[in-house]
C-alpha cells in the first residue's frame, strides 16, 4: 500500500474534513457499478420500506473494501461512502450502527438509497421477497 500511486481520489479522501451535513457510511455489496458523484433522493429502511424519507443527497466519495479511493461504487464490493446532504443529516440515518473509536453501537437495521422514480418497484420487490421467505419458512418448518 505504501507504494500505491497517490492520485486525485487518494488526496481528496485523505484531505477530507467532515462537515456537519456529511456522514460516512459502510455499505455491503453494491448491486451495480455506479459512477460518482451519484445523486439520489430517497432513503428507506430495507426491512420496513414504509419507513422512508425523500431528501436530495449526493454520494461524493467511495473507498473500496476499506482499501483505496475509487471513482465509482463497484458491483459486488463493500464500500465506505462519504454522503453529503443539502442541510443536515436526516434522522433516519440514526437507525444505522455507529462505529467510532469511543464506542460501537451495533444493530441490524439496513438502509437503502434510490431515486423516488424507482422506489415503488423496489418496495414491491422487498415486500414480495419478505412474503417468499415467510412461505419458504412455513414449508420448511410447518406448525
Amino acid at each position: 500500500m505504501a507504494d500505491r500511486k497517490k492520485d486525485n481520489l487518494y488526496f481528496e479522501f485523505i484531505n477530507w474534513q467532515k462537515q456537519t451535513n456529511e456522514i460516512v457510511v459502510l455499505t455491503m455489496y453494491a448491486y451495480a457499478d455506479i459512477l460518482l458523484p451519484k445523486y439520489f433522493d430517497t432513503i428507506f429502511q430495507i426491512d420496513n420500506p414504509e419507513n422512508f424519507i425523500e431528501t436530495k443527497f449526493v454520494i461524493k466519495q467511495a473507498v473500496i473494501n476499506g482499501w483505496t479511493s475509487v471513482g465509482e461504487i463497484s458491483h459486488g464490493h463493500k464500500h465506505i461512502l462519504v454522503v453529503e446532504f443539502p442541510n443536515s443529516i436526516p434522522d433516519i440515518l440514526n437507525l444505522l450502527s455507529e462505529f467510532s473509536y469511543k464506542k460501537t453501537i451495533k444493530n441490524e437495521i439496513h438502509l437503502g438509497f434510490c431515486n423516488k422514480i424507482d422506489f415503488d418497484a423496489i418496495k414491491t420487490n422487498l415486500h414480495q421477497t419478505h412474503l417468499d421467505k415467510k412461505a419458504n419458512a412455513q414449508q420448511k418448518y410447518p406448525m
